[in-house]
């Protein structure tokens, strides 16, 4: 895991941000507070779109990976905020 740059950081709009791989060497980031004015709903360019997440800002994500023990080995690392 590394620390994104305060330059990627503010061209993401957010405050810190980490960067990582997954076991089969799919390239991932996660951030938090997004530089956006958060009590205004999502105002989408499509027609029908949507957003409907919890307080912290995440709805879901879905990413395929194999093998799962070392995936799951790997989000639990980084969710807990161990480099390794």
């Amino acid at each position: 895991m590394l620390h994104g740059s305060q330059t990627e950081a503010e061209a993401r709009s957010v405050v810190e941000l980490i960067k990582f791989k997954d076991p089969n060497g799919t390239a991932g980031e996660a951030y938090y507070g997004p530089l956006t004015c958060i009590n205004v709903p999502l105002k989408s360019p499509r027609a029908n779109a949507r957003s409907i997440v919890s307080n912290m800002g995440l709805g879901h994500i879905t990413l395929g990976m194999s093998p799962s023990a070392l995936s799951c080995a790997m989000t639990a690392r980084l969710l807990a905020g161990s480099p390794t």
